[in-house]
């Protein structure tokens, strides 16, 4: 203790975390009924939001800090894995003269996925094993005057529709989907099968066909355990990585009396 004390860098290191820490418990204690999960994601999407601050103190963009500070500090290992229900409505937008090969490829993944299972993100492709496919009609697709021509194939990674769940929760204070925490203890990211039409009879032997209508679909969730795992390996690694550095966090930030920081120059 007598260390910290006598080192601003270690006191500015344990004061930030201890902070960190509270919020935390703050988010797991919080209890606001039917609005407990969202309240309690955006403490930890903010946390993370902060500690990228931190971690990537030189990238300006909110963006490409969060996905940076989600691939470095996080131990996420399918952050990487392609959404595969997301690619494949993005293929069905798409001209049919293109795509062909991965088409068939993500087709036959979807079209796969047994009825009424829980599908973990575990299961999906790797960015890399996609990658090969029909890769010449990215090019052609961007050159087309289309509203998702600046769309590429790592837009599917996971860790770029986690991204998509942060801008939904803090600028919107909801969650995009349709997808129900069905595993309370679970801390994967899964889909569920859902029908539009609340309509059972749709399933059975006209599933597939349901799903290329789209009047069953499959929600992915992003559970609550999940993102709590997330930040709290985040912000382990990134004490660490203060410690071995010797990184002042607050220096990240800018304090005085004025909201406009340059003003505290």
């Amino acid at each position: 203790m007598n260390d910290v004390a006598s080192d601003p860098i270690l006191e500015s290191i344990e004061t930030y975390f201890g902070a960190i820490n509270e919020m935390f418990e703050t988010a797991k204690k919080l209890e606001a009924g039917i609005h407990t999960n969202l309240y309690r994601m955006s403490i930890l999407i903010s946390i993370i939001d902060a500690m990228a601050k931190v971690s990537h103190v030189s990238v300006i963009n909110n963006r490409e800090r969060f996905l940076k500070f989600i691939e470095d500090f996080c131990d996420w290992p399918d952050r990487n894995k392609i959404s595969i229900s997301h690619l494949y409505k993005f293929l069905t937008l798409t001209p049919s003269n293109l795509f062909s090969d991965l088409r068939g490829e993500v087709e036959r993944l979807y079209f796969s996925w047994p009825e009424n299972a829980i599908i973990s993100i575990f299961q999906e492709p790797e960015l890399d094993s996609l990658d090969s496919l029909s890769q010449n009609d990215w090019a052609t697709f961007g050159s087309l005057n289309h509203q998702l021509s600046r769309t590429v194939l790592p837009d599917f990674r996971h860790v770029e529709i986690f991204y998509r769940l942060r801008n939904s929760v803090i600028h919107e204070m909801r969650t995009p989907g349709y997808g129900i925490e069905l595993r309370d203890e679970g801390d994967e990211p899964y889909y569920h099968l859902m029908d539009q039409t609340l309509n059972v009879s749709l399933r059975g032997k006209d599933f597939i066909e349901n799903l290329k209508k789209g009047t069953t679909t499959w929600e992915l969730v992003y559970p609550f355990n999940f993102i709590k795992r997330l930040s709290e390996n985040g912000a382990i690694n990134l004490k660490y990585h203060c410690q071995s550095n010797r990184i002042p966090p607050h220096d990240s930030y800018t304090f005085g009396s004025y909201w406009i920081a340059p003003l505290n120059d």
